[in-house]
């Protein structure tokens, strides 16, 4: 007898999957705005330090210092953010090539085509592959996810006072 309660459904779980699936694609377009946004505020910062040099003094330079200073911490997050996506992609891609490490090896070790020193080099060198990839992933620390978004929000908000700053620089500069 089955419980109708307690069935699967199919397409809730598409449906949820679709869904997840978005959201990662969003946060990985979020990183990469993040990190050429905060590049770019950068270059348009030193721009206008460049612009409203007079002569060896820059005006306002205290919120010039803060600016930089922001807009600077913004790209290292952007970077950060996006670098530790990046790794954890590929960690988690490389695992289906520790899976493959003992075929290769089998198979350099039976290749008439290696010498025999060779091949001991070359199984020498994978079984410490081996040996990395089973420590590495015993117990799959993929990280966490609430990490990520804190850190991406982090860079998000130091980005945002690093904007407003230059925009305040600006309106010093042109109206004041």
């Amino acid at each position: 007898m089955k419980n109708e309660d307690y069935e699967f459904d199919v397409e809730k779980y598409k449906n949820e999957l679709a869904s997840l699936k978005r959201i990662a694609i969003q946060l990985n377009e979020l990183r990469k705005w993040l990190l050429n946004t905060s590049l770019a505020s950068l270059a348009f910062a030193f721009t206008v330090m460049f612009q409203v040099k007079e002569g060896s003094n820059i005006p306002n330079s205290t919120l010039a210092a803060i600016t930089i200073g922001l807009l600077i911490l913004a790209v290292m997050g952007g970077i950060l953010v996006r670098g530790r996506n990046e790794l954890v992609n590929f960690m988690g891609d490389s695992k289906g090539l520790f899976s493959l490490l003992p075929v290769i090896r089998d198979l350099s070790m039976k290749s008439p085509e290696i010498s025999d020193a060779d091949k001991f080099r070359i199984a020498n060198y994978i079984d410490r592959a081996i040996n990395f990839a089973e420590n590495r992933y015993k117990d799959d620390g993929a990280g966490s996810p609430h990490a990520d978004l804190f850190l991406l929000a982090i860079a998000f908000v130091v980005l945002i006072l690093g904007l407003c700053s230059l925009c305040a620089y600006v309106w010093l500069y042109l109206f004041g």
